[in-house]
C-alpha cells in the first residue's frame, strides 16, 4: 500500500536542507486518539501526551490537553471543553485544526523554520472523505508531507508482531471511541473493522446505570474515574465501593452516594459483550489457515481499554483463544508509528492509501 504523500503541494525544499541536509528537519508521529493525542519525535521519542480537549471562550481557543481537563466544568458559561475528535474521526475540523496547530507549536522548537513530515494514525476502515479530513488539517497545523497509518498495524508494530511474515497475527485495538480488530500477515492487514464500542461507550453505560439506579447525574469524567477505579469485565466475588459525586434529578442538587462494583459491572455487560462478538466475526470471516495461525500464536490486546480489569481473562473464557497483553498497551501505537518515523522511506509500506 502506498502512503499519502503531499510533497506536490509545496514546490521543493526549505534552502536551510539544501544546504544541511536533513539535520534541521524533524519527523513527528501522531496518535490522534479521541481520549488522548500523543506526539512522539524522531530523536527525542514522546514530546506530548495529553488528553484530546480544547478549551475555547467566545471562539477563541485559551487552553489544550491537561489545562483543558483542568478546567473541565468549573468555567463560566462562556468558556466550553470541547472533543475536536469523535469515534476516531474528526468531528470538528476547525476545532482539530487549532488543537493540532497549537501542539506542533509546543512541540517543535522554537528555531524550527521547515515543516515537518507527519505520520498519523488513523482508525480501520475510515472514508476517503475522514482521511482527507486528517490530512487537511495536518497541513494548516504545519506539516509538509502526511502519511497515514491504521491503527491495528501501528500497535502490531509497536508490539513487534511479526507482521512482515507470512503469518496471522490478529490485534484488538481498543481506544476511547473506537475498538480496532485486525488480522495482518505479509505486510498488509487481511481483515481489519471498527467498532464505534470502546472506553466511551462504557463510560456512558456507567453514567446511565448510576442515573437508573439513584437518580443522580454524573459526569463523564467521573464515569470513568469510577470505571477504573472499581470496574471489571469479570464478575467479583467481593464488594467494593466507591463514592459518586454528580447532582440529583430529584432535588437539583449536588449529592454523593456510595456505588458498588456489582452495578458497575453490570453497566459494563453490553460494551464488553459487543466487542467479543466483533472478535468472534472477525474469526468466522477469516480463512482457516489464518485462523489456524490465530489460535496457535493467540490474540494480542493494546490500547487504553484494554487496562479494564479482567478484560483478558473474559475473552479468553469466551473465545477459548490465548488473549495476550503488553506492559503499556495506551503507547502500543505512538510506538509503532515511531518504529515508522525512524525511517519513513522504508517503511511506507505500512502506510494506508
Amino acid at each position: 500500500m502506498s502512503s499519502v504523500g503531499l510533497n506536490n503541494r509545496l514546490n521543493g525544499f526549505h534552502p536551510i536542507q539544501k544546504l544541511f541536509g536533513n539535520s534541521f528537519f524533524v519527523d513527528l508521529a501522531i496518535d490522534l486518539g479521541t481520549s488522548n493525542i500523543i506526539v512522539a519525535e524522531k530523536n527525542e521519542g514522546i514530546v506530548f501526551n495529553e488528553p484530546s480537549l480544547i478549551a475555547v471562550e467566545n471562539d477563541k481557543p485559551i487552553a489544550i490537553g491537561l489545562k483543558a481537563k483542568n478546567m473541565y466544568g468549573k468555567t463560566p458559561k462562556s468558556v466550553t471543553c470541547v472533543r475536536p475528535l469523535k469515534e476516531g474521526v474528526v468531528a470538528s475540523y476547525d476545532m482539530t485544526k487549532v488543537l493540532l496547530k497549537q501542539i506542533l507549536k509546543n512541540v517543535l522548537p522554537k528555531s524550527f523554520l521547515a515543516r515537518p513530515r507527519v505520520v498519523i494514525s488513523v482508525l480501520s476502515g475510515i472514508t476517503q472523505v475522514e482521511k482527507r479530513a486528517v490530512i487537511d488539517t495536518a497541513i494548516y497545523a504545519g506539516a509538509k508531507e502526511v502519511h497515514l497509518i491504521e491503527e491495528p498495524m501501528a500497535a502490531a508494530l509497536g508490539i513487534a508482531l511479526p507482521v512482515e511474515e507470512n503469518i496471522g497475527n490478529m490485534i484488538i485495538d481498543i481506544g476511547g471511541g473506537t475498538t480496532d480488530i485486525a488480522i495482518i500477515a505479509n505486510k498488509s492487514a487481511i481483515y481489519s473493522q471498527s467498532i464505534r464500542v470502546a472506553g466511551d461507550v462504557m463510560d456512558e453505560a456507567i453514567q446511565t446505570s448510576i442515573q437508573r439506579a439513584f437518580d443522580l447525574q454524573i459526569g463523564i469524567l467521573e464515569a470513568e474515574r469510577i470505571k477504573l477505579q472499581i470496574g471489571s469485565a469479570i464478575p467479583s466475588q467481593q464488594k467494593e465501593i466507591t463514592t459518586a459525586y454528580g447532582r440529583s434529578l430529584i432535588r437539583c442538587l449536588p449529592q454523593k452516594i456510595e456505588v458498588s462494583n456489582f452495578l458497575i459491572e453490570e453497566a459494563l455487560k453490553e460494551p464488553i459483550s459487543a466487542i467479543s462478538a466483533a472478535i468472534v466475526t472477525a474469526l468466522e470471516q477469516s480463512d482457516y489457515a489464518v485462523v489456524r495461525d490465530i489460535v496457535e500464536r493467540g490474540i494480542y490486546l493494546t490500547g487504553g481499554g484494554s487496562l479494564l480489569k479482567g478484560l483478558a481473562e473474559r475473552l479468553q473464557a469466551e473465545l477459548t483463544i490465548d488473549i495476550h497483553t503488553c506492559e503499556e498497551p495506551h503507547l502500543s501505537v505512538i510506538q509503532g508509528l515511531q518504529r515508522i518515523i525512524a525511517d519513513i522511506k522504508t517503511n511506507k509500506v505500512y502506510c494506508a492509501a
